[in-house]
C-alpha cells in the first residue's frame, strides 16, 4: 500500500511524523498518493486547504461556515460544548480568587493594584474594583499583536463606575500607534478609542458608545476582523451588547490596531465597576456562535438568550 503524504505550507517543510512525511510544494495542504505533483496519479494532490482540520487560506478564511482559529479551519456553530470543534481562548481571566489566566496560552497573570476583592459573580467569584483599583498585565503584545483577527469578552456590572479605562492597550502617544482603550464617559455612555499603526486616534477623537445599564451584569464583546497583519489588512472594531451590535469604530486605512510593535501592557478595571470572565480568542464569530461558543447563551435563530 502506498504510503500517503500530506503536504503543508511551507514554513513546515522537513517534519517527518512516523512513517508518513511532510513536503512542501505550496502555500496549502494536500494529500499526495506519492506521484508526481499534479501528475495524473489517481486522486493526489487534493487542495484542502481552508477545509475542516485544515490550515485556513492565506487571508486566515476557511470555506463555507468554517472559522479560521489558530490557524486551522474548525466548525464552531454545530456543539458549542464540543472540544473537539469549540475554539478555546489563548486568555482567559475568570477571577476565581485569582488573576491567573488559565487560557491556552499560559503565564499573562493580572497583577493587581489597590484592594481589589473577590465577590459573587456572573460565573463563580469575580473581581471587584474600589476607587483606584486596577490590574495589570505585562507584555500582552505577545499574544494580542500576532494575529489578524480577535474576539475579546467580558462580563461587566457597573454601580457608580469611574471616568477611567477598564480595559485599556492603547498606545497612542508614540509611534507606531495601536490598541483599543474603553472607559465609562458616564453611567449611560462608554468611551471608544482605538489607533491604527499610522493614526494616534482613529475618527480624530474618542468615540461615545451607549452603554447598557448599570447595577446588571452584561456581556461585551470587541470585535476586530481584519485579514491580515500587514498595513492594509486591518479592520475597524465591533461592540457587541449583549450580543446585539451597538457601535462599529471605522479603520479607514485599514492599518493594523493589534499590532506587537505598539502594545506594552494592558490595564483591566476601574472604580465603581466588577468584572468577570474576560476571555480573548483569535478568530471572530457571527452574532449566532458568539452567543453559544464566546458567551454560553442560547441562539434561537434570531437573538441570544444570556445564561
Amino acid at each position: 500500500m502506498t504510503a500517503h503524504r500530506r503536504v503543508l505550507r511551507a514554513g513546515l517543510c522537513g517534519l517527518v511524523l512516523g512513517a508518513g512525511s511532510f513536503k512542501c510544494t505550496s502555500d496549502s495542504f494536500a494529500t499526495d498518493d506519492g506521484g508526481a505533483d499534479g501528475a495524473a496519479d489517481g486522486a493526489s494532490d487534493v487542495d484542502l486547504t481552508g477545509t475542516a482540520g485544515h490550515p485556513c487560506f492565506p487571508n486566515q478564511t476557511c470555506v463555507g461556515t468554517l472559522t479560521c482559529v489558530s490557524g486551522v479551519c474548525v466548525d464552531v456553530s454545530s456543539d458549542a460544548g464540543d472540544a473537539t470543534t469549540t475554539p478555546l481562548p489563548l486568555l482567559e481571566w475568570s477571577f476565581d480568587g485569582n488573576g491567573s489566566n488559565t487560557g491556552t496560552v499560559s503565564g499573562y497573570p493580572v497583577t493587581w493594584t489597590g484592594n481589589v476583592s473577590y465577590v459573587a459573580g456572573k460565573f463563580g467569584p469575580a473581581a471587584q474594583f474600589p476607587s483606584g483599583a486596577y490590574g495589570t498585565v505585562t507584555s500582552p503584545a505577545n499574544v494580542l499583536g500576532i494575529y489578524a483577527q480577535y474576539t475579546i469578552s467580558f462580563w461587566i456590572k457597573a454601580s457608580t463606575p469611574e471616568s477611567q479605562s477598564f480595559f485599556d492597550f492603547d498606545n497612542y502617544t508614540t509611534s507606531p500607534y495601536g490598541g483599543i482603550k474603553l472607559s465609562y464617559a458616564d453611567t449611560t455612555h462608554f468611551s471608544l478609542c482605538a489607533s491604527s499603526e499610522s493614526v494616534a486616534v482613529l475618527g480624530g477623537a474618542c468615540a461615545s458608545v451607549a452603554a447598557p445599564v448599570v447595577a446588571a451584569w452584561h456581556n461585551v464583546i470587541l470585535r476586530y476582523d481584519g485579514t491580515g497583519t500587514g498595513s492594509g489588512h486591518g479592520a475597524g472594531i465591533d461592540v457587541y451588547e449583549d450580543d446585539v451590535l451597538a457601535f462599529t469604530l471605522p479603520n479607514p486605512a485599514l492599518d493594523p490596531i493589534f499590532d506587537p510593535d505598539e502594545l506594552s501592557h494592558l490595564s483591566i478595571g476601574a472604580g465603581g465597576l466588577t468584572m468577570d470572565e474576560i476571555r480573548v480568542y483569535d478568530a471572530t464569530f457571527t452574532p449566532a456562535q458568539q452567543c453559544t461558543v464566546v458567551i454560553g447563551g442560547t441562539w434561537n435563530g434570531a437573538i441570544c438568550t444570556l445564561p
